[in-house]
């Protein structure tokens, strides 16, 4: 117990001596002291930092002293200046000062120019933000870090960014209106969000070689910016990053890109040609939607799904094959595409999404590939001008037919392309069922159908001319076998007509006849069923004498052809 107690003692004493030698860290003061027009206070190393002015809201000059009482000044404090420095036309900052703290001139609205020291090496956030008569600024090559929103809208025309920059901070220049060009230093590899957004005077920005990253918005409502190279080294453009960049006419991507995010290009209305990297493999929603002047896409082999609203509504857009290997197109990718007059849809999808070309009307042609396992006018209603349809022999699931579309079967109609003029259409024998929506146009007048069909499902059969339908089968096997589904009123509102059993009354005359003697023609009573009487050839053997022992058929008129 007394050699525990030893112990014991020996450790408290060398606790107490180890806490008697630690040296005391002195803390920031809070004390706020005054020299000349500005305040100021000491920070734990013993320099000084400026806090403000000694009269705030009506001091138009501030002259930040070197050192004060042998002591050096090396930042300028957060907000030293925030508000309070509304009129203030004149600020001189010296050498030893190494730090702009956030939000240090914010709202200095009658500062026309800054002479930033050599020295300095940080920038805080919103250092400069919101100084409307800021004109031109140098930032020296001390500068390493430069926070965001630091010249947030600010009225600056001119500025040099340090060459030892290598980010591009959020929001940095942002809402900047009246400059017009950037040059991005050559050390920069990320364009932080929105760094260049609300630009409205932007017409030209350089990206060096380096850039690995463009942030989300990093140049959306530039609108006067015209021509845009993406460097080989970038990797990631975020989402908006051109957003409403209305002025773009020309974008050329160098970089290994493999995703055009969501709206990077949205309302870039007079933007006319895109060329993407054989990296892309992916175009995300909205990509290039309301993209209203572009006209050419080229598109890499390696594609692979395309987002909805990916292309609308652009009506400019002329040519876009898609590359086998895509495996979705997303709901609406290409509606309103009105310049569109021939489109694919690739080997590798199996199911097109509603409107995924709706309202392409101009379009004439559609072809479709290896893969396609179902289609509906759900996604093409108002393709009014879509001709014809043809289906690759390699599909396993679908195939053509004078343009329309049936299973492989050949049991089902699947879609009649709208835009064809046809003015009569004849469904192949054995067909059984027109699928939901599966004919809809505005030219067909008459329509035959089938007796092997047994269903018309919903909203199967919509033309506005339609006037007569012929049923190759009598009234009995219709109302027996033919389903109707609803909201078919357009097809049940034509005349529809059947084949019933013929009547046949044959005029022959009255006389007998030998074998071998010649046969008279034979004509048919008034209201007997159109057609034509022949004699069979085994008549002539027949050795009975009467017309009613002798064969005859009787072929009615095909009212198809009438």
């Amino acid at each position: 117990m007394k050699q525990f107690w030893k112990i014991g003692t020996t450790v408290l004493t060398a606790a107490v001596m180890l806490i008697q030698t630690m040296p005391v860290l002195a803390a920031d003061t809070t004390e706020v002291l005054s020299y000349g027009d500005i305040t100021y206070r000491e920070k734990s190393d013993s320099t000084l930092e400026i806090t403000g002015l000694t009269e705030p809201y009506e001091a138009t000059k501030a002259n930040i002293p070197a050192e004060i009482n042998g002591k050096t000044v090396t930042s300028i404090g957060a907000d030293a200046f925030k508000y309070v420095g509304q009129e203030l036309t004149e600020v001189t900052i010296p050498d030893t000062v190494t730090v702009i703290g956030d939000g240090a001139f914010w709202d200095c609205d009658k500062m026309v120019a800054f002479e930033l020291p050599d020295g300095l090496t940080t920038i805080g956030e919103s250092a400069f933000m919101g100084c409307d008569a800021l004109k031109s600024i140098v930032i020296p090559n001390s500068v390493t870090t430069i926070g965001k929103e630091a010249f947030f809208w600010s009225a600056l025309e001119e500025i040099q960014l340090s060459a030892n920059l290598t980010e591009i901070a959020p929001k940095l220049l942002g809402g900047c209106d009246y400059l017009k060009t950037v040059t991005v230093p050559a050390g920069v590899t990320t364009i932080g969000d929105r760094a260049f957004a609300y630009m409205d005077a932007l017409e030209s920005v350089t990206l060096p070689e380096g850039v690995t990253t463009i942030g989300e918005g990093a140049f959306s409502e530039c609108t006067a910016l015209s021509t845009v190279t993406i460097p080989s080294t970038v990797t990631e453009i975020g989402e908006k990053a051109f957003y409403q960049a209305s002025g773009l006419l020309e974008i050329t991507i160098l970089g290994e890109i493999t995703t055009i995010r969501d709206c990077t290009f949205s309302e870039c209305k007079n933007l006319k040609t895109v060329t993407l990297p054989d990296s892309v493999t992916a175009i995300e929603s909205c990509a290039f939607s309301w993209c209203d002047s572009l006209e050419t896409v080229t598109v890499p082999a390696n594609l692979r799904t395309i987002g909805e609203d990916a292309f609308y509504p652009d009506g400019a857009l002329q040519s876009f094959w898609l590359p086998d290997g895509v495996t979705e197109i997303g709901k609406g990718a290409f509606h309103g595409c009105t310049s569109l007059t021939e489109f694919y849809i690739p080997t590798g999808i199996t199911e097109l999404n509603p409107s995924t070309i709706s309202n392409c009307w101009n379009m004439t042609k559609l072809t479709i590939g290896d893969t396609l396992k179902e289609i509906s006018s759900y996604s093409m209603y108002g393709t009014n001008k879509l001709e014809e349809i043809s289906v690759s022999e390699n599909n396993p699931h679908l195939m053509d037919s004078d343009g329309v579309v049936y299973d492989k079967t050949m049991t089902t109609l699947v879609v009649y392309p709208m835009g064809k003029t046809d003015e009569l259409y004849t469904i192949p024998d054995g067909v059984t069922t027109i699928a939901k929506r599966g004919l809809i146009c505005s030219d067909l007048t008459n329509l035959y159908l089938p007796d092997s069909l047994t269903s018309i499902e919903e909203n199967s059969v919509y033309s506005d001319a339609l006037t007569d339908v012929w049923y190759d089968g009598t009234k009995a096997m219709w109302e027996k076998n033919v389903t109707i589904a609803e909201n078919n009123e357009t097809f049940q509102s034509a005349a529809i007509h059947f084949k019933e059993e013929p009547v046949v009354t044959p005029v022959v005359p009255e006389q007998n006849y030998a074998s071998g003697d010649p046969l008279p023609t034979i004509t048919l009573s008034e209201g007997d069923t159109p057609g034509t009487i022949t004699w069979t050839e085994d008549t002539t053997k027949v050795l009975h004498g009467g017309a009613n022992l002798l064969h005859w058929v009787f072929t009615p008129t095909d009212r198809s052809e009438e």
